[in-house]
């Protein structure tokens, strides 16, 4: 599981976002993006024959598939926000870093440190992994940094809202929802929150003060 998990973060953290960002930024063709995807396939069905990755219901198909609208999406989508800073746009692609950002920083704290995990009975009973159980979590954190990030809060109302949550971390704990090994897993996640609210705060500095305006109107 260990190994697992740290190909996936090595993947996402590093893999897909820099050959997305490659092929955004230099706007690389199909021809380029069929050959990344390609490249993307073979190292898996490499690993799956070295016995390095399991696939259980996942195939490389549905990899090559996801990347072969992953990368033009990626595309189109960098293409339009770095032509207008547009509100909507902004915040679903504030909402993904956030989401992102903290769902692989959960992954070190819940996995290699080894510090605590998320636990639902009947949930886990419907064959439903332990770590899926944190997507939630980590999707209404990001959900409310973003909204506090694109109102332009003040710093009142975003510290209260990483106080929030880890009340509601300490609630889940109480529940038994919440399984931790040390006090610790506390600060981790707090720590967490605050790194992914800095994140926020930094990209949208940087989209507005990069912001190039849209003159195909006049």
């Amino acid at each position: 599981m260990g190994d697992c998990l740290l190909g996936m973060t090595v993947s996402d953290l590093f893999s897909l976002p820099s050959s997305a960002v490659l092929i955004a930024v230099f706007e690389l063709g199909w021809g380029w993006i069929v050959v990344i995807t390609g490249i993307f396939a073979v190292i898996e069905m490499l690993f799956v024959k070295l016995g390095i990755y399991h696939q259980i219901w996942w195939k490389t198909l549905y990899t090559s598939i996801g990347l072969l609208v992953f990368f033009p999406f990626s595309k189109a989508w960098f293409r339009r926000l770095n032509c207008r800073h547009e509100r909507v746009l902004s915040f679903f692609t504030l909402l993904a870093i956030l989401f992102f950002s903290r769902g692989q920083m959960s992954i070190i704290i819940f996995q290699y440190f080894a510090s605590g995990k998320v636990t639902i009975k009947w949930v886990e009973a419907l064959g439903v992994p332990a770590f899926m159980l944190r997507i939630p979590m980590t999707l209404y954190v990001a959900i409310l940094l973003t909204i506090l990030i694109m109102v332009r809060a003040r710093w009142f109302w975003k510290a209260a809202a990483i106080a929030g949550f880890l009340t509601i971390d300490l609630v889940l704990f109480k529940m038994h929802i919440m399984q931790v090994r040390t006090y610790w897993h506390f600060v981790y996640l707090t720590v967490t929150n605050v790194l992914v609210l800095l994140i926020g705060q930094a990209f949208v500095h940087l989209v507005r003060k990069n912001e190039v305006p849209d003159t195909s109107a006049s």
